[in-house]
């Protein structure tokens, strides 16, 4: 069977004066390999290299290999066939006599074909786009709310059920995920329409008590899931944390009668204070622990057993996904938070907004993983644009003036886009970061009160 991870690749190297079949290290340079096969190939052939230009290996149809590059990195799979070849006189590209066959061949060559993996995708696709439609009819259908409850429960249930089925007794974990993050709508429909049924008649909207039901059944939902599956923890452990949010900031809401700004505080200011858990949370997650700092001379000979490196790898992926997972989960709170801040007006909420996504985008420097720094980056991009549309529509005589700035801010970053990757910021930089995260961590609690008018109230008493 081919092997790219192996310690060692065998090919056939095709030579001038005949062919040998060798094994190369899959980590070692071609250039480094080069020498060695060419000694292989003749008694003569490295004199011959130097009457033009030396020797290169090449796949049949294809450019020379990159002699930079490792056999594993180049995909060579045991079984290959390379052809060690004058530099000046390479075997020339593929040419077809049919044109038929070339675009067939082209055709075949493509990744994107379709295969019986995408058969079976293509019918997950539309298990969910099915289910989509249910969970619409369940919403826009003029039927009783009990009705609908019951309907949205009934179908929450069954997926659940069917969700551990297909992972347990299927083995299909891919399934079973799906089914179990399906339910989890259903299961805040039922949640909000169960509150619906204990309202008085014609009482209309939604506010805290459906918020609080559907959070809770969100995350009670996304616990069984976890449980049913056994798969896709960083997935529920998410729409688990996000419940959880809902749940504390409409109880927070029904408890303390504050309106839903001032509780989208609170709740925003909590979750970005456990953003700097999140990597200790993930790690622990993973099931993975630090060695403790020894102490003595005879605590240096403690904890020296070694990990298999396949165990700590696989550790590692785990910790990552716990990682995007949790940070997700704050991002998606403080993007769902910055929604309902601008419904207050006064400079507290004002200068809010901006500050939750200046902690957010501070956040994002700490975090190496693509998936993790955008999980908090495109929170921040998309409150900072939520607070200049608020901004503009109370200022209608500013939106010249902010269109410009807009203009001149997507020059700024297409000049970002072609000059900062790879570029090394001064370490002072990084320093200027560690001190405005430190200011905005401080600011963000008492912005928080002040949304809250707690200084008014503390006033007040000490009058």
């Amino acid at each position: 069977m081919a092997n790219m991870t192996s310690e060692t690749c065998r090919v056939t190297v095709v030579a001038p004066t005949g062919w040998i079949e060798v094994a190369v290290p899959s980590d070692v340079p071609v250039a480094d390999l080069l020498p060695v096969l060419v000694q292989q190939a003749g008694d003569h052939a490295a004199e011959e290299g130097l009457d033009h230009s030396g020797w290169v290996l090449q796949r049949l149809g294809e450019e020379p290999l990159d002699e930079d590059r490792t056999p594993a990195a180049l995909g060579l799979l045991d079984g290959d066939t390379l052809y060690l070849r004058p530099r000046d006189a390479g075997l020339p590209a593929l040419e077809f006599d049919d044109v038929v066959d070339g675009v067939s061949a082209g055709v075949r060559s493509r990744p994107a074909r379709w295969r019986e993996s995408t058969t079976r995708w293509m019918f997950l696709g539309l298990v969910a786009v099915t289910l989509a439609t249910a969970l619409a009819v369940l919403l826009s259908a003029p039927l009783p709310a009990a009705e609908r409850a019951a309907a949205a429960a009934l179908i929450e249930i069954t997926l659940l059920a069917a969700a551990a089925g297909m992972s347990r007794a299927f083995a299909d974990t891919a399934a079973g995920v799906l089914l179990g993050a399906a339910a989890l709508p259903d299961a805040a429909l039922a949640g909000a329409l169960a509150v619906r049924l204990a309202e008085p008649a014609g009482s209309g909207g939604l506010g805290a008590p459906h918020l609080a039901a559907a959070s809770a059944s969100v995350a009670g939902a996304a616990f069984l899931a976890m449980l049913g599956t056994g798969a896709a923890g960083p997935l529920f452990l998410a729409a688990g944390g996000v419940g959880v949010a809902g749940t504390a900031g409409g109880i927070l809401e029904i408890a303390t009668r504050l309106d839903a700004p001032r509780s989208a505080a609170v709740v925003a200011t909590v979750a970005l204070t456990l953003a700097p858990v999140v990597p200790v949370t993930g790690f622990r997650l993973a099931r993975m622990r630090l060695p403790i700092l020894p102490r003595t001379p005879e605590e240096l000979q403690q904890d020296l057993e070694p990990v298999a490196s396949s165990t700590l790898l696989d550790r590692a992926a785990v910790a990552d996904h716990y990682m995007i997972a949790l940070s997700a989960a704050i991002g998606t709170v403080a993007a769902a938070c910055m929604t309902l801040l601008p419904r207050q007006d006064g400079w507290e909420t004002a200068a809010m907004l901006p500050a939750i996504c200046a902690a957010l985008m501070l956040r994002s420097r700490v975090m190496s993983g693509a998936w993790a720094r955008l999980t908090v980056i495109l929170p921040a991009c998309f409150g900072l644009a939520l607070y200049v549309v608020h901004w503009v529509r109370d200022r209608p005589a500013a939106a010249g003036a902010v269109l410009t700035l807009l203009v001149a801010l997507t020059g700024l970053f297409l000049v970002g886009a072609e000059r900062m990757p790879g570029k090394r910021l001064l370490p002072y930089w990084g320093r200027a970061a560690d001190l405005a995260e430190s200011a905005v961590s401080i600011a963000l609690p008492m912005l928080m009160l002040a949304v809250l008018h707690g200084y008014g109230w503390a006033r007040a008493f000490g009058d």
